[in-house]
C-alpha cells in the first residue's frame, strides 16, 4: 500500500489512506515562439523555464461516524502543505504551491468515503539531500538532471567570500554566520534580513562537477545541495 506523506505526516498514520499511486504528468517547458516570415528554419524559440504540473491523489476513509472530524484535520494538513513525497520513493518530494480537497463522498453501503487531493507543485523532484560542512576547498559533484539552488549557511567574520566555479558571492559584517538560500533568493541570519549586505549572485551548482572556494573571512560553510529531476 502506497502512503502519501504530508511534510513528513503519513496519512495512513491518521487512518486515511491512498488509493493508488497518482500519476505525475511530465514536466512542459514553457517555450515562446516568435514567427519570421520567409525563415528557411521556421519560428525562433526561446526557453522560458518550466511549466507547473497538477496531480490528484485519490483517498479513502473508513470510518463514516467521525468523518467531518477527519476532514477538518485532514484539510488544515493539506492546505498548509509545503512538501509531498510517496512511502515507494520517499527519498524524493514534491514542492507544493497549493493544495486542496475535494468533496468528501460518503457511502454508507460500501462503509467508506472517498475524496482526492488536487496540488499544483513545482514541476521538479528534489532529493532529500543531508547536509554537508566543508572547511576546505572541493568540488561537488551534481547528479541530477537541473541546476540546484542550494541553502549554504556560511561562518566567518566581517567580510566573507565563497567562489562557486568561479563566481564570487560576498557578503559584509557576517558576525558568526550568515545563510543564504538560493531558493528565495534571500539572505539573512535568524529573523533578519541582509540581502542588503550581499553581493554577487545567489549560488548554484549545474549538473556535473562544481568547485567550491573560500575567500576572505569565510572559515567554512554547511550546505544542503538540493539536488533536483525534471518530472
Amino acid at each position: 500500500m502506497i502512503d502519501t506523506l504530508i511534510d513528513g505526516q503519513s496519512l495512513t498514520a491518521l487512518e486515511v489512506y491512498t488509493v493508488k499511486m497518482p500519476n505525475l504528468p511530465s514536466a512542459q517547458r514553457d517555450v515562446s515562439y516568435t514567427a519570421v516570415p520567409g525563415r528557411v528554419h521556421g519560428s525562433l524559440s526561446r526557453k522560458l523555464g518550466w511549466k507547473d504540473v497538477t496531480i490528484t491523489i485519490p483517498m479513502t476513509y473508513y470510518d463514516l461516524n467521525n468523518l467531518q472530524v477527519k476532514k477538518r484535520q485532514v484539510g488544515a494538513l493539506i492546505q498548509a502543505a509545503q512538501r509531498i513525497a510517496f512511502s515507494n520513493d520517499p527519498d524524493f518530494y514534491l514542492l507544493v504551491k497549493n493544495a486542496d480537497v475535494s468533496d468528501v463522498t460518503p457511502d454508507s453501503t460500501e462503509a467508506v468515503a472517498t475524496f482526492n487531493i488536487t496540488a499544483v507543485v513545482d514541476p521538479f523532484q528534489y532529493q532529500n539531500t543531508p547536509v554537508v560542512t566543508i572547511s576546505a576547498a572541493t568540488t561537488l559533484v551534481n547528479p541530477g538532471g537541473q541546476t540546484a539552488e542550494p541553502l549554504i549557511t556560511l561562518y566567518g567574520s566581517d567580510h566573507c567570500e565563497l567562489v562557486i566555479n568561479g563566481d564570487v558571492v560576498g557578503v559584509d559584517a557576517v558576525d558568526g554566520s550568515v545563510t543564504i538560500d538560493s531558493r528565495l533568493q534571500t539572505c539573512y541570519k535568524g529573523a533578519t534580513n541582509l540581502d542588503n549586505k550581499m553581493t554577487g549572485a545567489f549560488p548554484t551548482l549545474v549538473p556535473g562537477k562544481n568547485t567550491i572556494q573560500f575567500a576572505a573571512g569565510t572559515t567554512k560553510i554547511e550546505i544542503d545541495e538540493r539536488w533536483c529531476w525534471t518530472l
